[in-house]
Parts: C-alpha cells; structure tokens; sequence
C-alpha cells in the first residue's frame, strides 16, 4: 500500500516538473541567484567603503602628523633664521660703531702733524728741504722747528690710541696694521725733519731706512717705488695712499667680505713699526 502511494506522489513531482516554464524556473533560481549576487556587491560596497574610509581616516591622521612636524620645522627655522639676522645687525652695527671710531682716530693722528711741517713738506722738493732754505726765509718757520716738542707731538699723535684699543675685536686686523702704519709714518718723518733741523742736518723722509720697512708693511713694491719717484707733494700722497687703502678695507669690513691674515705676521709687523717709531736713530 505504502510502495503505491510512493510511486503516485512520484509520478505527481514529475509532472509538476515537466509543467514548469523557463520563467518559473528563473524565478526559482536565477531570482535567488540575482538576490545573492546583489547582496554579495551589496557588503562588498560597504566593505570598500569601510576599508577607504579606514585608509583615509589614517592618511589624514599621518597628513596632520607631517603637516605638524613641517610647521614646526618651519617655526623653528624662522626663529633661528631670525635670531641669526638679529644677531648679524648687532654685530654690524658694532662694526660700523668701531669703524667711526677708528676714521676719528685716524683723523686725530694727521692732525697731529704740525702745519709748519705740513707746509714745508709741501713747498719744498727733496733738493729744497735743506736747514739753509728753511733758514733763507725772512718768515719765523725756522723758528717753530727749532721749539717744536717732540714729547707734545708724541702725546697728540698717541691720544687716541686707548679708546681705539676698546673697538679692536670689531676691526680687521688689515685695518689695525694700517693704523699703525699711518701713525708710525707721520711720527717718523715729522722727527726726522724737525729733529734734522735742530741738529742742522735734515735727511729726507725717502731716504729713511725706517719709513721704509713701514711703508712696506702695507705697500707693495710698486706703489712705494711710485711714491719715491714723486718729486713733490710725495708727503701728501703717502698720507692719500694709505687712507684710500684704509677707506678700501672699511668696504670689505661693513660688506662681509672674508680675508685672512697670519696673526704672528701680524704682531712682528706692528712690531716693526713700533720699533721704527720708537727708535730714531735708524
């Protein structure tokens, strides 16, 4: 009995089967495959979407990181750039302080030099500078050279020279050497012409042995063998040469410009001068 009613609901599916349309079975099927698929793109989305906004989410995080390390890299080199900048004015303004010092203290040497010996150096040639023309005169020039005091000279020529000292670490030792020079060159040849008249025998700066190795602290060869060859008015043209060669090193000082010089050479040449100054018998 069993086995029979088995056999008819078989026979029954078959024919269910058999009566079923392409449609249907699309329905059946392929709708459920559709609605699968569809939920498949569906969390496939939603997964994508969580995984871009996870990547982002982290990109700007590391972006405000880099943007926070760049803003603080920015500020400090803007504080540094800016203390650096405060700091060079500082020191240029020092510099240009020492420089004005310095060009009065220059100032202070040459007026040091006696008129009296200013005018006889630049009237007379190299032949003319004699005790017998100074002497010729019906003028008291003679005179003046005769009560000149070396020590007054000394001391108005020197005055400056403390006060300058205070504004040496703010100088190039260029200009330094040149101060000297300047000095030491006045103080010689207003010695050996006032010195010479006194003692009735004047030797000309030129032919000094003295002025020379202070000339050639600073000159070259060929300037000072211009210098000689003058044959009037060479006083006053050593004096030019040296303050443009001052004036030259003031540029390079107030623009920055580097240049080096040996310390010890340095010191043996105001040394030198030094030596030439104090020692006229040379």
């Amino acid at each position: 009995m069993h086995t029979i009613i088995f056999k008819v609901e078989i026979i029954q599916m078959e024919e269910l089967i058999n009566n079923l349309d392409n449609w249907t079975i699309f329905k059946i099927f392929g709708g459920t495959t559709v609605v699968v698929s569809a939920v498949v793109i569906y969390l496939s989305k939603l997964l994508n979407e969580k995984i871009i906004l996870s990547w982002k989410s982290k990109n700007d995080n590391r972006i405000e990181k880099i943007k926070g390390a760049i803003n603080k890299n920015n500020s400090i080199t803007s504080t540094l750039t800016q203390q650096v900048g405060q700091n060079f004015q500082k020191l240029q303004d020092k510099k240009i302080t020492a420089i004005e010092k310095y060009w009065v203290n220059i100032l202070s040497i040459k007026s040091a030099i006696s008129p009296v010996v200013s005018l006889f150096y630049s009237i007379f040639s190299d032949e003319e500078l004699t005790v017998e023309k100074i002497n010729s005169g019906k003028s008291d020039f003679g005179k003046l050279l005769g009560e000149f005091s070396q020590y007054e000279f000394t001391e108005n020529l020197t005055k400056g020279s403390d006060e300058i000292a205070k504004f040496r670490p703010f100088l190039s030792e260029n200009l330094w050497v040149l101060m000297h020079a300047y000095q030491g060159f006045i103080g010689r040849c207003v010695f050996l012409l006032v010195d010479g008249y006194q003692k009735n025998d004047i030797h000309h700066w030129k032919t000094d042995n003295g002025i020379k190795q202070i000339a050639m602290t600073v000159l070259n060869e060929k300037e000072f063998e211009y210098i000689i060859s003058l044959k009037s008015h060479s006083f006053e043209s050593m004096l030019q040469l040296l303050e443009n060669k001052i004036l030259a090193e003031v540029s390079k000082l107030i623009s920055s410009k580097d240049f080096t010089i040996n310390s010890l050479e340095e010191l043996k040449t105001i040394n030198t001068i030094l030596d030439q100054h104090k020692n006229p018998n040379i």
